[in-house]
This record gives C-alpha cells, structure tokens and sequence, in this order.
C-alpha cells in the first residue's frame, strides 16, 4: 500500500501479462489505472445521484448477471415498485419485447431509480459507504432512499406515481443544458418570462433551462451560433418551470401516504441547497423538487464546506460529476476526487471495477475481496505468498550533461515517450518527467511531450496506439466529453508530477495545445516552446482539414516564425514542418 498505486483490471491471463509489461515499461494503457495517494482520502466520501439524462438503452444490464449484489438490489426494487406498474424494471433493462420503451417518463425514472439505488449497494459491497448523499432532481429520491429517510417502499411510491402524473404534460415542453453561468443565462431570458426558464444550475459553467419547445429550441440555436455549447435534451415535458404547477394537487393527493423519517446517512438538499433533516421530505417537498430550481452547485458547495473530499456518481452514465468539477474549481479545490460508476456503452462489472480503482489509486480503502468474494472462494481467486520487499536502494537518475541514463536497469532515454526507461524505475516519481527532459534538445523535449499527451490520450479513448489520435484536432472531435476530460487531466497529474485544473483540456482544446502547455509548466515558460513543437510535427500527421491548427499554434508562441503564411505553406507543401 505504497503512496503510487496501480490496478490492473482484465479477464484473462494474456490480458493481465499485457497490462502488467505495459505498466512496468511506463506505457499508459486502458486497462491499468494509476495515481497517487492524496489529501482527498483524509475526507469524507458523497454519493450523488444524477436525474433523468443519466439512462440509455442497455444500462447496467450485464450487472444483472455478473454482480449477485446488484441484482439482489435491482430484484429488491422490483418488487417495491411492482403495486404501482403494470410493467418489469427487468424486462426493460433486459430488452425483452414486451417491455415498454425506455424513453417514456413513466418508464425511465422508476427503472433509473431502481440502477442507481443498485449501484450505491454494489459500491457497499466494496467497502465504499457514503458520508453523506445528494441527489438532482429526480436522483433526490434515490439519496433519500440509501440515506435512510424512506423506505423502499415510500421511495418507490414517490418514483412510479411522480413519474405517471409527469406524464400528463408529455409533449408540452423541452429542456436543454446550457454551458453558461446561471448569471450570464439569466438576462438572456428575462424576455422570456414564463415561456422559458433555468431550471437548474449544476455547476459554475452549466445550467438547464425549460421551458416552451420553440423558446428552447430558440436559445439553443442562438447559444450555437456563438459557440456556446447548448444541447436540447432527450425528454418532452418541462421539469422546474411553472408547467409542473398543473399537477401540483394530484402529487400531493398521491404522495400523501409517505412517511419520511430521520435519515442514518446526512441528506443535502438540492431543493434548499443545505443539509436538511429527513422529516422534512413529504409530499410538499416532493412537489418543490419537481417545481423548483435545482440548486445542486449550492448543495455541492455545502458538502465541501463541511469535508467531503470525495464524490461518487451512482449512475449508469457521469453527469452531475460535471457540475461538481466546476464547483471544486470554483472553490480553489485540486484534490478532490470525483469518480463514476458506469459510462454510457459500458455497463459491466469491468467499468465498475475501473471506477472502484480510481478511488483506491487516489488513496481510499476498498475491500478488493467484493472482487473474489474472499479469498479462495467466488470467480476463482485465490491468494499467492508474494517475496518480501528488498528494500535496497538503487539510484536510477539521467545524466544531465551527457544526456544518458546511469544506474542499474537503464538502459539509455530518447525523444519519444512510451517505456525506455527500465522497470525498476517509478515512472509515477514526481519530478522525474522534468529530470528526463533536461537531458534533451528542446526539439526533442517538445516531441517527447506530445508523445506523452496523445499516449495518454489514447488510452483513455480505449485506442491500441497513440497513432489514433490526431495531435492537432479538437479534443471533442476526438470523442472526449466532460467526464474523459478530467480522466486525462488526472493521468496527466500523475505522469508529470504536476497539480492541473480539472478545466485543462478545455482551456487547451487540441492535443498539441495541451501539450505546448505542458512543456512551458516543465521548462519554465520557455517562450520558444511553443512554436519548437509546432514546427516538430510532421505534415504526414497534419489532419487535411484542419492544418490551421499548426498555424494558430505557431502564432500563439512567436520564437523562430517568420510569418504564419510561410509556415501555411510548409504545412500543405507536405514537407516534415
């Protein structure tokens, strides 16, 4: 249990002697997590659970078979909502052809309910129990239930008959999420009134608005033209906006049966953006959860306030993680750890075992024999005597001035990243990147950073080689989103040495901005490094269509350029730039 940690995460022997030469020779890969044992640990752990837009097709399904403990819950659940559907949570999550479609309200927030609430008890399992819970929108009733303030029972009543009457005002709204301040967001709708409205604010830099589907559609239209990132969302009602008022007297005659009681785990209130008592939680409060704005940047910053360091999503696919990020930015926080559970697409026991390994590389205690079911017994694990630690030390540190490397087990170091260094070096030393790099020309610095940058990028998108990734073409046209993005930047933390922000990727949008970046923070501001990488990218690796990218990043970093237009030339000239 050593401060640099690693997990490795395969099904079969060939696979776990790849990932493990992989780790040894420093090649990042997707199949091995690592990181260091930081501050985050010594806090107190939140699980969150995230509303409607968390669900696609397939979710969790192939926990069903692999987790006994996650089907148990999922099982648990079913029978809790049966008195209230005419329909199986399990059929629908299986697919089976008589299943109602997913995309329908009614059908979607009981069996997401039922997911997260499954997935919080398969995290237990592990030894992983939250300090506190909170829940957006709808994700309220699934911390309600795992903080203990009510029963399955109640919990399934408040999901099922909420869902049902929500159904009353299908096709009457839309809903979009909104990469603005709540601040900025607001005078742009004050025109609106009633017609368009925030109805949550997630994080420093996202909100949702609801409203009419004209005014919605309108807005996120006008937000795309200024590069604003907006995307209408996949539901056709309005949640938190004066719609909801219609079916204020059927919820509160249908929830009137729920007895909410103190909870055993802290409940933060995404209604009232505190900790709350759990008695609190009636049919009214049901209804203004549904109403109101959803004040989950406030609830996040209450949960900071008062220690907790680390943030769970219990959802089949990261979305409130986001909101989360930026408020732990906002509040000047680096260490924080802030996982998920399941991604969309990846719904299995292995993607969960990733997100478990990324809290134990970050230095919380997990019980690995939720793995095994113990040792000796479950899927066939069992434990080995391993050969005491030698404790002898080796020096293994570059030659500065010659530019080699001495010290047993080093065999010398070049311009490209991906493993020269032997295995008896700790590739995740802090500090040891920048020792490599002052031993090379800038040219080759600059190489060896970018190396480093689209290496580990690959991994994280789940390609073989860093050939995959085009250095100068927008991280989002990669395929990375929000969540992948601080995946990155947590690998990047780790391979340096160095303390990122969460928003890096989005503050270098290109992998070889990122990189240039990178390079300056190793090299001290060089204000040559810059232009030394981009002239040290070979056109064969230049995507066609975007070969202003070498130019702008040139421009960026003057130092040896004489104009962008004679580097443009060299660029589509073809010639090694």
């Amino acid at each position: 249990m050593f401060e640099h940690r690693a997990v490795v995460v395969a099904e079969d022997p060939d696979e776990f002697l790849h990932a493990l030469d992989t780790l040894a020779e420093g090649v990042p890969t997707a199949g091995v997590v690592q990181g260091v044992a930081g501050p985050a640990a010594d806090g107190k752990i939140a699980m969150l659970f995230g509303g409607q837009g968390t669900h696609w097709e397939g979710m969790a399904q192939e926990l069903l078979d692999s987790s006994p403990v996650f089907a148990q819950q999922m099982s648990d659940c079913a029978q809790a909502l049966e008195p209230h559907l005419d329909w199986s949570p399990l059929d629908v999550l299986r697919g089976a052809p008589d299943a109602p479609p997913l995309q329908r309200v009614d059908v979607v927030q009981p069996v997401l309910f039922a997911v997260m609430v499954s997935l919080a008890a398969l995290w237990r399992s592990y030894g992983v129990h939250p300090d506190a819970v909170a829940g957006h929108s709808q994700g309220e009733i699934a911390a309600a239930y795992v903080a203990g303030v009510l029963s399955l029972d109640d919990a399934a009543r408040v999901t099922a008959l909420r869902s049902q009457a929500l159904a009353a005002l299908a096709g009457q709204g839309a809903m979009a999420s909104v990469g603005l301040p709540a601040e900025k967001l607001e005078p742009r709708l004050a025109a609106c009134g009633d017609r368009l409205v925030i109805a949550a604010v997630n994080g420093a830099r996202s909100a949702v608005v609801s409203g009419e589907p004209e005014a919605v559609d309108a807005l996120v239209e006008e937000l795309s033209r200024e590069d604003v990132p907006a995307r209408r969302l996949m539901v056709d009602w309005a949640s938190h906006s004066p719609q909801v008022e219609a079916i204020q007297g059927r919820l509160l005659e249908l929830l009137a049966p729920i007895r909410p009681r103190p909870g055993d785990v802290p409940f933060y209130s995404t209604v009232t953006g505190e900790r709350i008592d759990g008695t609190e939680l009636d049919a009214d409060y049901w209804y203004r959860n549904l109403r109101q704005v959803v004040r989950f940047r406030d609830a996040t910053q209450a949960l900071v306030r008062d220690g907790h360091t680390v943030f769970i999503e219990a959802c089949p696919h990261p979305a409130v993680a986001v909101g989360v990020q930026e408020t732990l930015d906002e509040m000047g926080d680096l260490d924080s750890l802030v996982v998920g559970s399941l991604r969309r697409g990846e719904g299995g026991l292995r993607r969960f075992l990733m997100s478990v390994a990324e809290l134990f590389v970050g230095g919380v205690a997990v019980e690995w024999s939720g793995v095994f079911g113990g040792v000796g017994r479950g899927v066939g694990g069992c434990g080995v005597e391993l050969p005491t630690y030698a404790f002898e030390r080796g020096r293994f540190w570059l030659d500065v001035e010659g530019g080699s490397a001495r010290g047993s087990g080093v065999s010398g170091v070049s311009g490209q990243w991906g493993g020269q260094l032997s295995e008896a070096v700790d590739t995740a030393r802090v500090g040891m990147l920048r020792d490599r790099l002052a031993g090379l020309h800038p040219a080759a610095q600059a190489e060896t950073v970018l190396d480093l940058v689209l290496t580990h990028a690959a991994a994280v998108l789940g390609h073989g080689t860093a050939d995959a990734v085009v250095p100068e073409r927008a991280f989002r046209d990669l395929g990375f989103d929000s969540l992948t993005a601080v995946e990155l930047r947590n690998r990047l933390n780790t391979a340096t040495g160095l303390r990122f922000p969460r928003t890096l990727v989005f503050d270098h949008p290109r992998p070889m901005a990122l990189a240039a970046h990178i390079h300056e923070q190793l090299s001290g501001g060089s204000p040559t490094t810059g232009t030394a990488l981009a002239l040290r990218v070979p056109a064969s690796r230049v995507d066609v269509d975007e070969p202003i990218a070498i130019v702008g990043m040139a421009c960026r970093f003057p130092g040896g350029v004489e104009s962008a237009e004679d580097l443009w030339e060299l660029v589509v000239s073809g010639r090694d730039a």
